[in-house]
């Protein structure tokens, strides 16, 4: 379904697959590398935050807390919007031809520094989105308000739609419960646990429930989805830039990003 560019339910975030293209479209130096890689998994963020968001906007009066939470994502997603058009916006300035009196010498000196904040300041940008995201959809499965958007139940009494307790999400809270002991029971070394399955039966949504319960249990936590040809640099990327949120990675190679996310998980308890 196309969603409309604005809406009062979803903000921009119809709008913004098309604003990120756009953005990307501008070929600017400060969008290649780690900035590029940033934007990318900032897109699959907020795609998943747009899924939520639908599914919650079609529950009929959700509870506050839910209201607050849509209304949260809906400003992330006009902060996002404005945040591309003002770039593409200075790109576009930018190309614009100098007057034909204005001194080379000062052209330069004057472009130096304006040059050198376009990084840092995309990047900071692209690190403060993802970590909204991020934390938005952790508040959505640690509240659970999938109870109230895939299967609300409606009170012909009280003329309102009552949300599930949590304890009555059908068939989640076993294997949650299981894999949750299973990666905190015993010694403390490492352990995987897989989850497997055919497409659309729930793996991603158990794994973020599970993610959502072990909240506070371990100094350092990290979810990244990959794709069948995964671009490992933009993986490790984003897995430092979230156990790492105060300080943004160097955009070097492979074992510069392998050597920082080492030292930074020395000694604590990670889950991933």
């Amino acid at each position: 379904m196309e969603l409309s560019p604005v809406s009062s339910s979803l903000g921009a975030m119809g709008s913004l697959p098309r604003k990120l293209d756009e953005l990307l479209a501008t070929g600017h130096w400060a969008l290649r590398g780690a900035a590029m890689d940033g934007i990318g998994h900032l897109a699959a963020d907020l795609h998943e935050l747009q899924s939520l968001l639908l599914s919650l906007s079609n529950a009929q009066d959700p509870p506050v807390a839910a209201g607050c939470w849509m209304k949260e994502v809906r400003e992330l997603s006009y902060d996002v919007e404005d945040c591309a058009d003002r770039f593409v916006n200075a790109a576009e300035t930018r190309r614009r031809p100098a007057r034909r009196n204005a001194s080379v010498a000062r052209l330069k000196i004057n472009r130096l520094p304006r040059r050198r904040r376009w990084l840092p300041w995309i990047n900071s940008r692209v690190l403060e989105f993802r970590t909204r995201a991020q934390e938005a959809s952790e508040r959505y499965w640690r509240y659970q308000f999938d109870d109230c958007a895939s299967g609300p139940e409606y009170s012909p009494a009280t003329g309102r739609t009552v949300c599930a307790e949590p304890g009555d999400h059908v068939g989640m809270e076993g294997p949650v419960g299981e894999l949750h002991r299973s990666l905190t029971d015993g010694e403390e070394q490492l352990k995987v646990v897989a989850i497997v399955g055919v497409a659309g039966i729930g793996k991603t949504t158990l794994a973020l429930k599970l993610l959502g319960k072990l909240q506070g249990q371990f100094e350092c936590v990290a979810f990244v989805r990959t794709a069948q040809k995964p671009n490992m640099r933009g993986i490790i990327s984003s897995i430092l830039s979230q156990v790492r949120p105060h300080q943004l990675p160097d955009p070097a190679d492979m074992h510069h990003l392998i050597r920082d996310l080492k030292e930074h998980l020395q000694d604590k308890s990670t889950s991933l």
